[in-house]
């Protein structure tokens, strides 16, 4: 077999003997390999799909970096340049890489699996989900929807201690569907939505959040959040707590009782305790973790975790328009003339820092939008008969500087 790939030639590259449903990988060089894709799985929708992820990685993913996913880089044609010949694609070789499904927490032995040599402890662990979270937003920012969120598709790169997405060439982008999921880890919005104008699922940035979620709970607490022992079992099991909204995590946060109306009863046996267990050491290690789980699986949101950062966080989606704009600079500003106006105000011995503070050009913003405030402080000295009024910020600027990290 020959393959031309970014315009070199690779005369029968070798097997790696890892061959899937779809397709088998050659090894190209040391750092790439060429998914070809069986025959029968050559349609020209699926060429088009992978010339759409190729013209992706070349004009969006590659910018924002490609360390942390196997992305379609360059078509792979045999013998020569066609639609016809098309057979693959090339992507990044990630070498000794265990998946997450083999390093998850084991419930028996209070402890994460090994395998390969690799094993996490709590920080480590923890870590990893956020930067999990981080890298399926750099794709969000691509417009590239994963579809396809299970935990064999999350490897763990021991190099740069960070997941690594693999199979991304069953993501949904533009018309192009994602065809595989699996049911375990799907939003259960996917259904009650029905199927699009491509014939597939319509899944978005909210699905995939809600997929990466609960992979990342059966890392971190051993069990998926729907699995638990419950009386009668459910026909459908899993599946089935999962549309009815029956979870470990909301039997744990809010008790069992709301069991009651749905017609059934939680078990006290020892797998549940377990779980409650873990549970409870969960919330203590990462509470903004733990709530963020307590939002997408009790009050139905999905929000990527990386929101629930401060935006002054690099990781914080937000924080690169933060940047790019100039505001962090204005914010930067503002918290160096707190600073050095606290140091004045202790140098001159006052007991409290004063509610009024050198005008930043903020106060200017908010009295042009209307929300001038007077003070509800005591009030200072009277002069001349009169007892002016203290300036109190509004509310909603405390909480707007708050966020950045700026107290009042």
């Amino acid at each position: 077999m020959q393959l031309i790939v970014n315009a070199q030639r690779y005369d029968d590259p070798p097997s790696l003997n890892l061959m899937g449903g779809e397709g088998e990988l050659y090894g190209l060089n040391s750092d790439n390999v060429a998914k070809v894709y069986h025959e029968e799985v050559r349609s020209d929708e699926r060429k088009r799909k992978v010339l759409a992820l190729c013209n992706s990685f070349q004009n969006d993913v590659a910018k924002g970096g490609s360390t942390s996913v196997a992305f379609p880089q360059f078509p792979a044609y045999e013998l020569v340049v066609s639609l016809d010949t098309l057979v693959g694609f090339s992507m990044r070789w990630f070498k000794n890489c265990p998946a997450v499904i083999a390093l998850g927490f084991d419930l028996s032995k209070n402890a994460f699996n090994e395998d390969k040599g690799v094993c996490f402890d709590r920080n480590s662990a923890l870590g990893f989900v956020y930067n999990a979270f981080e890298a399926v937003d750099q794709l969000h920012q691509s417009r590239i929807i994963l579809g396809d969120v299970n935990p064999a598709n999350i490897l763990y790169n021991p190099a740069t201690r960070r997941p690594v997405i693999i199979d991304v060439d069953s993501a949904q982008i533009g018309s192009f569907p994602c065809p595989a999921t699996h049911e375990l880890y799907n939003d259960p919005r996917l259904q009650q939505r029905g199927k699009g104008l491509g014939g597939g699922l319509s899944f978005d940035a909210g699905t995939d959040t809600f997929a990466l979620a609960v992979v990342c709970f059966e890392f971190l607490v051993g069990v998926r959040p729907y699995q638990l022992y419950i009386t009668p079992t459910n026909p459908k099991g899993e599946l089935e707590n999962k549309q009815k909204g029956i979870s470990n995590i909301k039997c744990f946060e809010l008790g069992r009782d709301y069991l009651r109306q749905l017609g059934v009863a939680y078990l006290d046996c020892p797998e549940n305790r377990a779980v409650e267990s873990r549970l409870g050491q969960l919330k203590k290690e990462d509470r903004r973790l733990y709530d963020f789980f307590v939002g997408i699986f009790i009050q139905d949101e999905r929000e990527n975790l990386l929101f629930s950062l401060p935006l002054t966080d690099p990781r914080h989606p937000g924080n690169r328009f933060l940047i790019e704009s100039g505001f962090k600079k204005v914010v930067d500003d503002e918290a160096k003339r707190r600073q050095q106006y606290a140091a004045v105000q202790t140098r001159q011995g006052a007991v409290q820092r004063p509610t009024a503070l050198p005008d930043s050009g903020f106060r200017t913003i908010i009295d042009s939008l209307g929300l001038k405030t007077t003070a509800n402080a005591a009030p200072k000295k009277s002069v001349r008969g009169r007892t002016p009024q203290v300036r109190v910020d509004p509310a909603g600027f405390n909480l707007f500087l708050q966020h950045f990290g700026l107290g009042v």
